[in-house]
């Protein structure tokens, strides 16, 4: 099957729990805060179901895969998950923005919205402004 794609930013928000050796919860005072910004690459089987996307009219979430995420730890940048034999990765919530025809169009979106929660005073309750 010859695929379509749209791409869109998605910004996931979650903590990263953190447990005991016997693996007990250590309790919210123990957590990361976690922010990832990704671009999701959606699959459509036709340019009727990428346009049906576009203008909102869709009534499925098309599939897709993250790619080249950027994420933030306790509001530091670090593309790097902590000990998974000591923290477990909570579900969250995923906000995500506009779809774009071109890969190079979402990745810039992406990229101004790091850039824009690194200038934030307070990472844990900044949203982006698009």
């Amino acid at each position: 099957m010859d695929y379509k794609f749209l791409y869109r930013p998605v910004i996931h928000d979650f903590t990263f729990m953190k447990y005991d050796e016997e693996g007990n919860y250590e309790g919210h005072e123990n957590d990361l805060i976690a922010k990832r910004f990704a671009v999701e690459k959606l699959y459509f089987d036709s340019e009727m179901a990428v346009e049906t996307f576009l203008n909102e009219e869709n009534e499925f979430e098309p599939d897709g895969e993250m790619q080249d995420e950027i994420q933030f730890i306790n509001g530091e940048q670090n593309n790097e998950d902590p000990d998974y034999d000591s923290y477990e990765q909570g579900d969250g919530d995923w906000n995500t923005l506009g779809a774009f025809r071109t890969y190079e169009e979402a990745e810039n979106l992406r990229n101004e919205l790091v850039e824009e929660y690194k200038k934030s005073k307070n990472k844990e309750t900044w949203y982006p402004s698009r």
